[in-house]
Protein backbone atom coordinates (compact mmCIF):
# COMPACT_ATOMS: atom_id res chain seq x y z
CA UNK A 1 0.00 0.00 0.00
CA UNK A 2 1.41 3.41 -0.96
CA UNK A 3 1.83 6.31 1.44
CA UNK A 4 -1.14 8.04 -0.22
CA UNK A 5 -3.25 4.92 0.38
CA UNK A 6 -2.21 4.82 4.03
CA UNK A 7 -3.13 8.48 4.44
CA UNK A 8 -6.46 7.90 2.68
CA UNK A 9 -7.17 4.84 4.87
CA UNK A 10 -6.39 6.87 7.96
CA UNK A 11 -8.77 9.59 6.71
CA UNK A 12 -11.58 7.06 6.15
CA UNK A 13 -11.11 5.77 9.68
CA UNK A 14 -11.65 9.31 11.00
CA UNK A 15 -15.22 9.43 9.65
CA UNK A 16 -17.99 8.48 12.05
CA UNK A 17 -19.70 5.29 10.88
CA UNK A 18 -23.43 5.42 11.63
CA UNK A 19 -24.35 2.05 10.15
CA UNK A 20 -22.96 -1.15 8.63
CA UNK A 21 -25.54 -3.18 6.76
CA UNK A 22 -25.92 -5.79 4.06
CA UNK A 23 -28.77 -7.16 2.00
CA UNK A 24 -28.98 -10.74 0.78
CA UNK A 25 -31.67 -9.50 -1.63
CA UNK A 26 -29.58 -6.84 -3.37
CA UNK A 27 -26.19 -8.50 -2.81
CA UNK A 28 -24.48 -5.45 -1.31
CA UNK A 29 -22.71 -4.57 1.93
CA UNK A 30 -22.47 -0.87 2.74
CA UNK A 31 -21.19 1.53 5.35
CA UNK A 32 -22.90 4.86 5.97
CA UNK A 33 -21.07 7.81 7.50
CA UNK A 34 -22.38 10.65 9.62
CA UNK A 35 -21.64 12.97 6.67
CA UNK A 36 -24.25 11.15 4.56
CA UNK A 37 -21.64 9.56 2.29
CA UNK A 38 -21.35 5.80 1.99
CA UNK A 39 -19.12 3.03 0.64
CA UNK A 40 -20.21 -0.36 -0.66
CA UNK A 41 -19.09 -3.66 -2.13
CA UNK A 42 -20.69 -6.85 -3.40
CA UNK A 43 -21.47 -9.97 -1.41
CA UNK A 44 -20.51 -13.36 -2.79
CA UNK A 45 -23.03 -14.91 -5.12
CA UNK A 46 -23.91 -18.58 -5.27
CA UNK A 47 -24.37 -19.61 -8.92
CA UNK A 48 -25.82 -22.73 -10.49
CA UNK A 49 -24.16 -24.80 -13.24
CA UNK A 50 -25.24 -22.31 -15.91
CA UNK A 51 -23.86 -19.34 -13.94
CA UNK A 52 -27.35 -18.13 -13.03
CA UNK A 53 -27.71 -16.51 -9.63
CA UNK A 54 -29.08 -18.83 -6.97
CA UNK A 55 -28.62 -16.48 -4.00
CA UNK A 56 -26.28 -14.04 -2.33
CA UNK A 57 -24.35 -15.26 0.70
CA UNK A 58 -23.24 -13.40 3.85
CA UNK A 59 -19.65 -13.54 2.65
CA UNK A 60 -17.21 -11.08 1.12
CA UNK A 61 -14.36 -12.24 -1.08
CA UNK A 62 -11.00 -10.57 -0.63
CA UNK A 63 -10.20 -10.94 -4.34
CA UNK A 64 -13.57 -10.53 -6.07
CA UNK A 65 -15.91 -8.12 -4.32
CA UNK A 66 -16.57 -5.52 -6.99
CA UNK A 67 -15.76 -2.63 -4.67
CA UNK A 68 -14.64 -0.54 -7.65
CA UNK A 69 -16.86 -1.78 -10.48
CA UNK A 70 -20.26 -0.63 -11.74
CA UNK A 71 -22.58 0.82 -9.09
CA UNK A 72 -20.00 0.38 -6.35
CA UNK A 73 -17.43 2.35 -8.36
CA UNK A 74 -19.91 5.19 -8.83
CA UNK A 75 -20.71 5.17 -5.12
CA UNK A 76 -17.12 4.82 -3.85
CA UNK A 77 -15.32 7.20 -6.20
CA UNK A 78 -15.44 10.09 -3.72
CA UNK A 79 -13.01 8.23 -1.43
CA UNK A 80 -10.20 7.51 -3.89
CA UNK A 81 -6.73 8.80 -3.02
CA UNK A 82 -5.24 11.87 -4.68
CA UNK A 83 -3.34 9.65 -7.12
CA UNK A 84 -6.55 7.80 -8.06
CA UNK A 85 -5.71 4.62 -6.16
CA UNK A 86 -8.46 2.76 -4.34
CA UNK A 87 -6.91 -0.10 -2.36
CA UNK A 88 -7.59 1.68 0.93
CA UNK A 89 -11.34 1.64 0.17
CA UNK A 90 -11.32 -2.14 -0.19
CA UNK A 91 -9.24 -2.59 2.96
CA UNK A 92 -11.60 -0.34 4.92
CA UNK A 93 -14.70 -2.14 3.63
CA UNK A 94 -13.27 -5.60 4.35
CA UNK A 95 -12.61 -4.61 7.96
CA UNK A 96 -16.08 -3.06 8.29
CA UNK A 97 -17.69 -6.20 6.82
CA UNK A 98 -15.79 -8.30 9.36
CA UNK A 99 -17.14 -6.08 12.17
CA UNK A 100 -20.64 -6.54 10.76
CA UNK A 101 -20.29 -10.33 11.09
CA UNK A 102 -19.78 -11.19 7.44
CA UNK A 103 -17.42 -14.02 6.63
CA UNK A 104 -14.31 -12.93 4.73
CA UNK A 105 -13.20 -15.55 2.18
CA UNK A 106 -10.35 -15.91 -0.28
Amino acid sequence: MTNLNLIALYALNQFTVVSREYSLESGFFWVEFESGKSLQLCLNAELDNSNALVKYTPQVSIYDNGYYEGLSRDNNQWAQAEDGSTEHIEEFLIEQARQCGLQIVV
